[in-house]
């Protein structure tokens, strides 16, 4: 490890999509795996646990009496979340905040009421293959969830 660097300053954990081709990559993974999900909880815990605690050291008042940083992402959020135009039944623009609540008003029926041979669709069971397949169709190498791992490691 460099001078001055310390280990707390290492990068997540991100998985490679060349260790596929290790000869002990799939006896590693299924002797591993079931390790990794037992403590993904104890370590969300710890994890939630050292967040507390980093919260009491830094002393964060600027969570309670507020930031300017924070407020002005709050309110850009809020802008963002906004519905600013809605076009009404005659395909004209409405940007009238008491006319949007008119027409943004779902009312009845504005959901299709689903046919007895499409709730049986629903219903019907998911096969493996089909997973495998969805899997698959996936992109090998688009940006992975929060544990690092890329779809190529599941097609894997």
């Amino acid at each position: 490890m460099p001078e001055g660097q310390s280990s707390s300053s290492k990068r997540p954990f991100c998985f490679l999509a060349g260790w596929v081709e290790h000869p002990g990559f799939s006896k590693f993974v299924k002797e591993n795996w079931k390790v990794e999900l037992e403590t993904r909880e104890e370590l969300e815990s710890v994890l939630h646990h050292e967040e507390l605690l980093w919260r009491q050291k830094a002393r964060c008042d600027w969570l309670i009496f507020g930031d300017p940083f924070f407020h002005k992402r709050t309110l850009q959020r809020k802008k963002h979340n906004c519905i600013a135009a809605l076009k009404n039944q005659v395909r004209e623009w409405v940007m009238d905040e008491e006319e949007l609540k008119k027409t943004g008003s779902l009312g009845g029926g504005a959901f299709p009421i689903l046919e007895q041979k499409e709730i049986q669709f629903l219903s019907m069971p998911i096969f493996y293959e089909e997973i495998k397949k969805a899997v698959f169709d996936m992109a090998p190498l688009k940006a992975p969830e929060s544990d690092g791992l890329h779809t190529f490691f599941y097609q894997s």
